[in-house]
């Protein structure tokens, strides 16, 4: 069981991850368009207080720039969503 941080920037990008266990640490411009889908089962998941998560998709409340477009797979640990320091 591992963690593993990803730190995003404001331009377009679509992407995957997928793991089966530990923690997933994605940072994002507090300013970015986020879209994640989730497969999530035994899954604690942490995400900003603005985020709206409908189902298995969260979205951020802006929607200036390109948008960070996420599928995130993870089975057992924690995925958390933060802005950048």
């Amino acid at each position: 069981m591992g963690t593993v941080e990803i730190y995003l920037g404001n331009q377009a990008l679509t992407g995957v991850i997928d793991s089966a266990v530990g923690d997933v640490l994605v940072f994002v411009p507090q300013d970015a368009a986020v879209k994640i889908t989730l497969g999530t089962a035994l899954t604690i998941l942490d995400y900003p207080d603005d985020y709206t998560k409908q189902g298995d998709v969260m979205t951020s409340p802006n929607t200036t720039g390109g948008l960070i477009d996420l599928d995130i797979s993870q089975a057992v640990g924690r995925v958390k969503i933060a802005y950048l320091p």
